[in-house]
């Protein structure tokens, strides 16, 4: 059986690693050679190829089935009216709404666009909604609005999350956000919406702090973005936060409750007494998942206690570590590229070291140990996922996991009674949740419980990883002094130094409409812009470049170039100088706060025989016009970084210098008023890149832009359909140009030439 879910699981892997699926026709081919081989061998013998291949079909089967009912590219931005049911409602801090919703039915609002797609889910934005009409909106509600909605699509950077993954995986079909809202409608909720409103409701009622309010509805429905970034932060640095989100925990805790209520219960109803813990337990653990909103660690941990009480009850043996491979392949098949989640790496490996530790422990004191060994275990998914890792974490977790294993139930136990106006438990959740939190503080402000280290490159990891298991495995034949020696580099931040031929490479980021460039030669580093800062609070810089500088390890920018003041090219500045220390600031305007020089024309510099120049800035009837314009030359390879100057500045530049460049990234994100011809003539460009968002609202690039720039005979390259642009002056190949979506593929991943 342990084999099978092996190679199951094998193969859905090997299926979600494909840059593109095989087709639907290739899925029949392999399943009829299977069919004539299982005639003439039996599926005995070709058990484990069976298993395999199933995986990889169902993955590629479901990976179909799922793309053909996204939105088509070609209906991007176009509205439609939606009526659906409310499956999540997420309030943001901005006050704006997140509604993830189930298409009953979708009408397109101009009778010329076609009106026979068929999408089951969206994920819709709600900006500045009517505090009035969403007084008594919540999950489980029937709407009708007119919204306007494009494929599933998110930024595409080198080391960046990959949205579009998620939401496939979740069902996501189309994404957009609310331009009208027509109404809700009378409807019943469904009972599961129906237990998850009433569970909120009441503990809204209870009168208690607000932090116990939010933790008490995060550990009950699931909802954890009541919580804040300062709460979050606490619960890292402390080593709690699988507290403060449904896992395995939480689903064993309500599970253990169902099981001794079928024990009392069994005493009572004697012909059902050997059958009622298993079926409580399944029943109460089931219950709780639904209403928690189902995510991946209580799948697991539901479908792990499913196989053990099912085993139990048809008295059927199966050992702990084939229930934990049945647990990997259900959730599998649940969600196939949960894969690609910490979350699935960090809940199994968790319960996988808590199987085999359990093994070689018993007593009290071992639940020490315990602790202490599932800290030593986990760490380099911690140092590879949050890098680094709470100290206080064992000892706290010693305190704190015995006080939720009690305060859950009583929670439940208080909603039941709330329904008939007994308070009685709730003194007791208030103590409770009012020491947790203080816990939780009080070990958080001391400055050595979180040790933190610099991202660890891949050699990193497996030293500590290597470290990791001699220690939990207990192998006396290697010492301390040898694991001591594996993950001390790690601790002090060594990394293994790159010994690229490159001379220069350059990003230009998907930022979304804005832009955001990384340069760097050798150890010398410069960023020119950052993309724009959102109306949330968040910016572009902490989606797509923040990752990537945390992955080469780039604590120190040299040069710091703030083209212009608009926010789509200055948004990040503040989350930047969050991560790194900043050495020279170039800006084309003052700002208070900001030591920064002007950027004029004829400054220049040299780093490592890459040149770089300033062919205008500070000077212009307008803001736009006024951006820093620069131009680097690596190994005869030229980029051209114009900000958003207009035509008018393009000329002025152009009068003054005539040469070849390999790159050019368009002025003003392609808008209509900017890359002219003149300007284009005078520097002939190899390569003309769009930094502009996927089918944004401006237009850009504007197609009569296009247009022009397709007669110079120039490759066209636009970051919101091809992702981020990777530009490489080399020694042996020349000038080098990679896209992410291009070079990096996945079969969900879109991919749209000009």
């Amino acid at each position: 059986m342990r084999s099978r879910m092996i190679y199951i699981a094998a193969g859905i892997v090997s299926a979600s690693l494909l840059p593109a699926l095989i087709p639907l026709s290739g899925c029949a081919l392999i399943a009829v050679i299977l069919s004539l081989c299982s005639i003439k061998w039996g599926l005995t013998r070709l058990s484990s190829l069976f298993c395999f291949s199933f995986g990889f079909l169902y993955l590629s089967i479901w990976g179909h089935w799922n793309l053909s009912e996204r939105l088509p590219h070609e209906l991007a931005r176009t509205d439609w009216t939606v009526q659906g049911q409310i499956e999540k409602i997420t309030v943001r801090t901005s006050g704006n709404i997140s509604l993830q919703l189930a298409v009953e039915e979708i009408e397109p609002l101009s009778p010329s666009k076609s009106s026979s797609i068929q999408v089951n889910r969206l994920l819709l934005n709600w900006y500045k909604p009517d505090p009035a009409q969403l007084l008594h909106l919540k999950e489980g509600d029937w709407i009708t609005a007119v919204s306007r909605l494009k494929p599933p699509h998110g930024l595409m950077n080198p080391s960046g999350f990959d949205y579009e993954r998620r939401l496939l995986n979740q069902g996501v079909d189309a994404t957009g956000y609310i331009r009208r809202f027509i109404g809700q409608q009378e409807r019943g909720t469904g009972l599961v919406s129906s237990v998850r409103n009433s569970s909120r409701a009441t503990i809204s009622s209870w009168h208690l702090d607000e932090k116990n309010t939010q933790l008490f509805n995060a550990v009950i429905t699931g909802d954890k973005d009541q919580l804040t970034e300062q709460q979050w932060e606490s619960l890292r640095r402390s080593g709690t936060i699988h507290l403060a989100v449904i896992s395995g925990l939480h689903i064993g805790f309500v599970a253990l409750v169902g099981w001794w209520l079928g024990r009392i219960m069994g005493l009572i109803i004697q012909p059902f007494s050997y059958e009622l813990p298993f079926l409580l337990s399944i029943v109460f653990s089931g219950s709780y998942l639904f209403i928690s909103g189902a995510d991946l660690p209580a799948q697991r941990a539901f479908i792990m206690i499913s196989v053990l009480m099912l085993s139990g009850w048809r008295t059927f043996f199966v050992d702990k570590w084939t229930r934990w491979w049945m647990a990997i392949v259900a959730v599998m098949l649940i969600s196939p590229l949960a894969i690609f989640e910490s979350g699935f790496w960090l809940s199994f490996t968790a319960v996988a070291l808590l199987i085999y530790l359990s093994e070689h422990n018993s007593g009290w004191m071992s639940l020490v140990k315990l602790q202490v060994w599932l800290l030593i275990g986990m760490l380099p998914l911690y140092l590879l996922f949050f890098s680094g890792i709470s100290l206080v974490a064992p000892l706290i977790n010693l305190l704190v996991i015995p006080l939720f294993s009690i305060m859950v139930p009583l929670i439940f136990l208080q909603l039941l009674l709330s329904q008939f106006d007994i308070s009685l438990l709730q003194p007791v959740l208030i103590g409770m949740g009012d020491l947790f939190w203080w816990l939780v503080n009080y070990c958080s402000e001391l400055e050595w419980v979180f040790l933190s280290v610099r991202s660890p490159d891949l050699l990193g990891l497996i030293c500590v990883g290597v470290a990791s298991l001699l220690v939990v495995l207990r192998i006396k034949t290697f010492s301390f002094v040898l694991v001591g020696v594996l993950i001390l580099p790690v601790i002090l931040g060594v990394r293994v130094i790159s010994t690229s031929s490159d001379v220069m490479e350059a990003w230009v980021y998907d930022v979304g409409q804005g832009l955001g460039v990384l340069v760097k030669v050798q150890d010398y580093t410069l960023i020119y812009d950052l993309g724009p800062k959102y109306r949330s609070g968040s910016s572009a810089f902490d989606r797509s470049m923040k990752p990537h500088l945390q992955a080469l390890d780039i604590q120190f920018v040299d040069d710091l170039i703030l083209s212009h003041s608009d926010n789509d090219h200055v948004g990040g500045f503040d989350s930047l100088r969050k991560i790194v220390d900043v050495g020279n600031i170039h800006a084309s305007y003052r700002e208070e706060g900001i030591a920064s020089r002007r950027c004029r024309a004829g400054q220049s510099w040299q780093v490592h025989g890459v040149n770089f120049s300033m062919l205008d800035g500070s000077i212009g009837r307008e803001d736009n016009d006024r951006s820093c314009v620069l131009q680097i030359e690596a190994n005869g390879c030229r980029l051209l970084l114009p900000g958003d100057i207009s035509a008018y500045k393009e000329k002025q530049i152009s009068r003054n210098t005539e040469q070849q460049i390999h790159w050019l990234v368009a002025s003003h994100h392609g808008s209509r008023s900017s890359t002219s011809g003149d300007f284009l003539e005078a520097f002939r460009p190899a390569a003309v890149i769009f930094s502009s968002g996927y089918v944004n609202h401006y237009g850009h690039p504007h197609s009569e832009v296009v247009e022009r720039v397709r007669n110079t005979g120039a490759k066209i390259f636009h970051t919101g359909n091809e992702g981020a642009i990777i530009l490489k002056a080399t020694k042996e190949n020349g000038c080098i140009t990679k896209t992410m979506r291009k070079d990096v593929k996945r079969f969900w991943r879109s991919f749209i030439s000009m």
